[in-house]
C-alpha cells in the first residue's frame, strides 16, 4: 500500500520520533561496484518493529508496526508481510486522515524518480535496484519518431476527463516492434522516466501466472506503473504458458481493463502477433524500431562525442547503411570511446545483419 510507505517516512521525519529507540537501517540497495569519489549510500532510520509514540498538533499518536516472514518451498524466505496501526484520541477520525494526507502528498513529491518493478516468485512486486532511470536525450530515434511518440503519451496524460466525456476508456497501448538490439525497451524505460511513471516489468512465461490471477496482480502494482510486456510475441501460446490470447486481451481492453492503464508491448516478430492482440482499442500507436539511419548514426556519434563533427559525418555514411542496430554501434563507440579518429573508422570486420562480427576491445578511458 502506497500509503504504509508514505506514513513510516512521514514518521521518520518528526522531530518527535528521535526520542523512540526501536529503528530499523534502511540504505539503498544496489550491486553496482564502487568508484571512486562516490557518495556513500544514503542511510535512514525507519520506525522498527513493535510500538512508537509521538506528539502530534497537540494529540498523542500511537504506531504499532507487525512483521512476519513469508517463506517460498523448501523454506526459502521470499518477503515480509508488513503491517501499520495507527491510533490516536479524539471524537472525530478527520485530525487520521489529514496527517495521511500530508504524509502521501510530501512522499509523493519526494519519491518523484520513477523506478522498475518486477515480480518475484510468489507473485509479489519488488523494487529494482540501482536500475540506471532512462533519459530521452539518449534515445536516438529517426526524425520525428520520439516526437510523436512522446506527444501521443503527454496528449493521453493531460485528457483524463476528456476521455471520460466522450464515453472512452481512458487506456492507452504502444507496441514497438523490430529487429533484436533497437531499443524498444529502452525507449520504454526512458519513456516513463520522463513521464514520471513506474514501470511494472510483467513476465508471462511466469509459471504462477494464469488468465484469473493476471488481472488481480496488475491491479496490485505499485502507484502510477506502466507495464511492460516483453517479446509478446514468444510467450503468448507456447509450452508451459498459462496466459492465453483471451486472457492478454480481457486485461488489456475487457471488463478488467482499468482506467488510467499504459501499456509497453514489444516484439522482435511482428508477423507473428494476432490480429486481434495489434487491432485500434489495444494498440493505439505502432512503431517500427529499424535498423540504424545515417542520420541516427550521425546524431548517436554527437552524442559520444561532441567535438568532432567531421568524424561524425564520416561515421554515419557506413554506420547508417541499415546493417546495423543501435546496441551494436553503441558497443563499437564504447570500445573507442577515447578516440573519435578510430570510433569513425569502419571495423575491421564489417557487420552482417544479426551478426557482432569483429569489434575492438575496451582499451582507452577518458579522464
Amino acid at each position: 500500500n502506497y500509503a504504509y510507505d508514505a506514513l513510516l517516512a512521514w514518521w521518520s521525519r518528526q522531530p518527535g520520533s528521535l526520542r523512540n529507540r526501536r529503528f530499523v537501517l534502511k540504505t539503498c540497495k544496489g550491486n553496482a561496484p564502487r568508484v571512486e569519489q562516490e557518495a556513500p549510500p544514503v542511510v535512514e532510520l525507519i520506525a522498527a518493529p513493535g510500538n512508537h509514540f509521538l506528539w502530534h498538533g497537540g494529540r498523542p499518536l500511537w504506531l504499532s508496526l507487525t512483521r512476519e516472514k513469508f517463506k517460498g518451498e523448501h523454506g526459502l524466505l521470499l518477503g515480509y508481510h508488513e503491517q501499520l496501526n495507527l491510533r490516536s484520541l479524539g471524537r472525530d477520525r478527520g485530525f487520521l486522515l489529514d496527517l495521511l494526507r500530508q504524509a502521501v502528498s510530501e512522499h509523493w513529491r519526494r519519491e518523484a524518480e520513477s523506478k522498475v518493478f518486477v515480480l518475484k516468485s510468489d507473485l509479489y512486486w519488488e523494487q529494482l535496484e540501482g536500475i540506471c532511470p532512462g533519459r530521452l536525450e539518449a534515445v536516438f530515434l529517426p526524425a520525428g519518431q520520439l516526437e510523436r511518440i512522446c506527444a501521443d503519451l503527454s496528449g493521453f496524460l493531460s485528457r483524463r476527463d476528456w476521455f471520460r466525456s466522450k464515453g472512452i476508456p481512458w487506456r492507452r497501448g504502444y507496441l514497438f516492434h523490430g529487429p533484436p538490439g533497437t531499443g524498444k525497451s529502452k525507449l520504454c524505460l526512458a519513456l516513463c522516466s520522463h513521464f514520471r511513471l513506474n514501470l511494472a516489468v510483467v513476465s508471462l512465461a511466469h509459471h504462477k501466472i494464469d488468465d484469473s490471477s493476471l488481472a488481480g496482480i496488475l491491479s496490485e502494482a505499485p502507484w502510477g506503473s506502466a507495464f511492460l510486456f516483453e517479446d509478446i510475441d514468444r510467450v503468448i501460446g507456447h509450452p508451459g504458458n498459462e496466459v492465453t490470447m483471451a486472457g492478454l486481451l480481457s486485461v488489456l481492453d475487457g471488463v478488467v481493463a482499468q482506467e488510467g492503464r499504459i501499456v509497453f508491448l514489444t516484439t522482435n516478430h511482428l508477423p507473428q502477433l494476432d490480429p486481434a492482440l495489434i487491432r485500434p482499442g489495444r494498440i493505439d500507436l505502432l512503431e517500427h524500431l529499424g535498423f540504424v539511419t545515417p542520420d541516427q548514426a550521425r546524431r548517436f556519434f554527437c552524442h559520444f562525442f561532441p567535438a568532432a563533427p567531421e568524424q561524425a559525418a564520416a561515421f554515419s555514411r557506413w554506420a547508417g547503411n541499415g546493417r546495423w542496430t543501435m546496441a551494436q554501434l553503441q558497443d563499437h563507440l564504447i570500445s573507442h570511446v577515447g578516440d573519435p579518429d578510430t570510433a569513425s573508422g569502419l571495423p575491421g570486420k564489417a557487420l552482417g545483419v544479426g551478426g557482432i562480427g569483429s569489434l575492438p576491445v575496451f582499451s582507452v578511458i577518458p579522464p
